[in-house]
């Protein structure tokens, strides 16, 4: 029975008690010295960001679980200790300050709350006269010093004079722990309608082989780009990261632009993932033992980054299982433009390669871009049947292409050439080949129009006449003998020499050799509007050898003196004129597809 007033007796002191507590919370604003704590804040801003700070709205004490002040409209001038930023102003900004540092006279604050902040960068030109690595090492003290245990930024807008779009800082908070030993940041923020989230650990420094170091996870992941990094960032000598990085975008071309650099990717380039070593210090990223895909084609190798005066410098060694680059070589893709101040050296190979119809083997290269120039040092081209060597530039410079080609082929055969272009098989036989053309356009019949320089072919292991000229010499002269009796089917040796000027093709000589007999011409062609004039000299055993030794009358009888027959063809391609010693052959299926 006694048990009873006890513990009514117990339940009235608790709560009596508590309602001392709630009574001394409520009046404590009361009797704590508000403007103490306004100063005592206002050190503390300038403490952490080497400013000066104003307070230019009310302030007022708040007071449940813990107190907290208050106090609106504050200014952060003259910040020295945070790196590139110039200039804080809040809406808002709310410190808590514990119960138990309160009751034993500590004034600090455990929490910094600031709302609506605006956060102002240094112009570049005052940024880049501190040293980058002492800049970086003095934010990194502050933020290890700091005075606040926690810091959380709602509803906050960092501005640039270098974009007029603000950085938007959703809900952001950073902490330190361990005497700041350790340091963290995580929250939600929004660049160009982006939203993007991010969270970095980092932990405590040690000294190393490599210097003083300290572990360092970082995660960024949004529509615009996923990345994760884990490593460790180097503080002395100098600032460097060095660890596992994996990055991924959907759209790559588009990432230049809306980072506000001053460089910018071709539109071709969407889909990109990278994983590898990462190694990053004074401007310069290498990212070693990596994989890569580039729009789906896989690549294992090394790639760096360098930055001279705001231009990218992209050097690396990249293998390729299989490379596409169909979609890369439309007329849009050719004329975007190649900012001059870009310069890349990448040495490129792939097992398999495809630009449109063309498909090659083995491939090896080493692209560079310098001054608006792009050009291909092919070490290995493995294609229909042979190999080609040499060099492809591209000037991008001008409004329109300009295109120089210097290259040797082997054993190609040159049927599959013309049949992958939709040209039909026109002649047969592996050709060798040396070739030093320039031209400008942004297609091949453009570029073809206009071309300069010289070739050389040489089907020094003979060949044949392609299906595509049987019938053209058949349907021409409606099923006569007379061309196919003068123009041998096969050869055994064929070579010959040209000239382009301004997209006039002159043949300087042709030679074709088989049976003991040979034929040689010379001519021109105009690219421009498919007009051929071209003379050919016909040995008549020549062609008493390639019909098996049938005759006829324009064979069999010469002119007198004469061993050999002429041949010539004029007009053009669709409606060629043919005469055979100066009498004309009979022609039928005009209009017909030129060879180009």
């Amino acid at each position: 029975m006694r048990s009873k007033p006890l513990i009514r007796k117990f339940f009235a002191a608790a709560a009596g008690i508590l309602l001392l507590i709630i009574a001394a919370i409520a009046l404590a604003p009361f009797y704590v010295d508000g403007s103490l704590l306004r100063d005592t804040l206002a050190a503390r801003l300038s403490q952490f960001s080497g400013g000066d700070v104003k307070i230019k709205g009310r302030v007022r004490l708040e007071s449940f679980l813990s107190l907290a002040i208050e106090a609106e409209d504050v200014e952060v001038v003259n910040v020295k200790n945070l790196g590139p930023i110039g200039g804080i102003h809040a809406g808002k900004v709310t410190a808590g300050v514990g119960w138990g540092d309160l009751i034993a006279g500590r004034r600090r604050f455990d929490e910094l709350a600031i709302d609506g902040a605006k956060i102002t960068l240094m112009p570049d030109a005052e940024a880049t006269k501190s040293d980058y690595n002492q800049s970086f090492l003095q934010s990194m003290a502050a933020l290890e010093s700091n005075p606040f245990e926690t810091i959380r930024f709602t509803n906050g807008s960092v501005y640039s004079d270098a974009a007029l779009t603000p950085l938007k800082i959703s809900r952001v908070r950073f902490s330190r722990s361990g005497n700041g030993r350790r340091l963290s940041a995580r929250g939600n923020i929004v660049w160009k309608d982006q939203a993007m989230y991010f969270r970095a650990r980092r932990g405590r420094k040690t000294q190393g082989a490599e210097g003083l170091v300290t572990p360092l996870d970082l995660e960024i992941s949004g529509l615009a780009m996923n990345l994760n990094f884990t490593g460790s960032l180097g503080l002395s000598p100098a600032v460097a990261l060095k660890g596992d990085l994996e990055f991924t975008t959907p759209e790559a071309s588009a990432l230049p632009s809306w980072l506000n650099l001053s460089w910018t990717l071709p539109e071709t380039v969407s889909a990109v993932t990278a994983a590898g070593g990462l190694r990053w210090s004074g401007g310069a990223v290498v990212l070693d033992n990596a994989s890569i895909s580039i729009n789906g084609y896989e690549a294992d190798g090394s790639i760096a980054m360098k930055n001279r005066e705001d231009c990218p410098i992209f050097e690396g060694d990249l293998a390729f299982r299989s490379l596409d680059l169909s979609g890369w070589l439309t007329p849009g893709a050719v004329i975007s433009p190649v900012q001059p101040c870009l310069k890349a050296d990448v040495r490129i190979s792939a097992d398999r390669f495809t630009a449109g119809s063309f498909r090659a083997g083995a491939t090896a290269a080493a692209i560079s871009v310098n001054n608006s120039k792009i050009t291909a040092n092919v070490a290995e081209l493995e294609m229909f049947g042979g190999v080609l060597r040499g060099n492809v530039e591209a000037d991008l410079s001008g409004s329109t292409p300009v295109w120089t080609v210097r290259a040797t082929g082997q054993d190609i055969d040159v049927s599959r050439i013309t049949d992958t272009a939709h040209m039909g098989v026109w002649i047969q036989g592996p050709v060798n080949a040396n070739v030093e053309l320039r031209a400008q356009g942004l297609t091949v019949m453009e570029a073809m129009k206009s071309m300069n320089g010289q070739a050389k072919i040489n089907f020094a292991s003979g060949g044949s006449l392609g299906s595509e000229m049987v019938e053209r010499l058949s349907a021409i002269t409606n099923g006569s003998t007379t061309l196919g009796e003068i123009v041998p089917s096969r050869f055994s040796r064929l070579r010959g020499e040209f000239g382009a000027v301004d997209g006039m093709v002159a043949a300087r000589f042709i030679e074709m050799n088989g049976d003991g007999s040979s034929l040689t011409g010379k001519g021109n062609t105009d690219m421009s509007n498919g007009a051929v004039d071209m003379r050919f000299d016909i040995r008549s055993a020549f062609a008493n050898a390639s019909n098996g030794g049938a005759t006829s009358s324009i064979i069999a009888a010469p002119a007198p003196g004469s061993s050999s027959q002429v041949l010539s063809v004029q007009g053009t391609w669709a409606n060629p004129e043919i005469e055979i010693n100066g009498k004309p052959v009979a022609l039928y299926g005009k209009n017909s597809a030129a060879p180009f």
